[in-house]
């Protein structure tokens, strides 16, 4: 089999890469932008599936009474099998594909490459469009704005400023982090982050996660979206940050995903392949 062996960063290199990013230069991009100047410059992108009307309305509510401009983009929907295969094999490899074609037999999985593909084609969307994006999953919840339309944009700004200007992305929230040096009032290394609900992607980090995408299947590297993007943090192939505080939260929207039920149905092998745990 052929594979890659990742070495854990250690300790020590974290807190050299840290110091030197405490005193790098700041983006310039957003240092004398003001908020509306950045609504009209990021947009926001809200990936759902077509048919989920409910919760399309739902997170739409949320996102109108956060005063936050957004675009719904339609999610790759796995119950759809009329989906061309050569969409998904753009961003699908290996044995992902085989659960892809077997709707009856990998239904969980089947959705889970229908997430991950949705985040790809978003990522592709950055790269081909050169202009970094945010891009939110339906279940997310924002404060409401209340008087000032312009609230949400005015914290994200504040976190934008303070990024060094090596940033690749940037998580509005995560499900868990490994968190490192606090560089500001709104931001902080991210040594890992897992989690989709939210994050500020750059081109150039579309550019070198679709990259990774389309070899990971060939080097026994997880191709699972969230678990993917964490990897690359964690062994310093991007520059990732984290927002403290978060720029958004969870809604009370249960997950399309059953993750309980799949994982009780996973070998150690599916485990092992997802990033879910080491075989001995």
């Amino acid at each position: 089999m052929r594979g890659v062996l990742r070495v854990k960063v250690p300790e020590s290199k974290w807190k050299e890469l840290e110091a030197a990013k405490r005193i790098m230069p700041k983006d310039a991009t957003y240092q004398n932008m003001t908020a509306q100047q950045l609504r009209e410059e990021l947009p926001v992108r809200v990936i759902s599936l077509a048919r989920a009307t409910e919760r399309r309305t739902t997170v739409s509510k949320v996102l109108e009474a956060a005063g936050v401009t957004y675009e719904l983009v339609d999610a790759v929907d796995a119950a759809n099998t009329s989906i061309p295969l050569s969409d998904v094999k753009k961003f699908v490899r290996g044995y992902r594909l085989r659960h892809w074609k077997d709707a009856e037999r990998y239904r969980f999985h089947r959705q889970k490459v229908a997430v991950d593909v949705s985040h790809y084609q978003n990522l592709d969307r950055i790269l081909k469009e050169n202009r970094t994006a945010v891009i939110l999953e339906d279940d997310v919840n924002l404060p409401e704005a209340g008087r000032n339309k312009d609230a949400w944009y005015i914290r994200v700004l504040a976190a934008l400023q303070e990024l060094p200007q090596d940033w690749d992305v940037l998580y509005v929230d995560t499900c868990t982090e490994k968190r490192g040096a606090v560089l500001g009032d709104h931001v902080r290394v991210a040594r890992q982050a897992l989690c989709t609900l939210g994050y500020i992607a750059t081109p150039r980090f579309a550019r070198k996660a679709l990259a990774q995408v389309r070899t990971s299947n060939l080097r026994l590297r997880t191709p699972v979206v969230d678990l993917l993007y964490a990897n690359m943090i964690e062994h310093l192939e991007v520059a990732g940050y984290i927002a403290a505080p978060p720029l958004a939260g969870f809604s009370s929207a249960k997950s399309t995903m059953d993750y309980a039920a799949a994982y009780a149905n996973l070998t150690d092998w599916d485990k092992w392949v997802m990033g879910l745990r080491r075989l001995h």
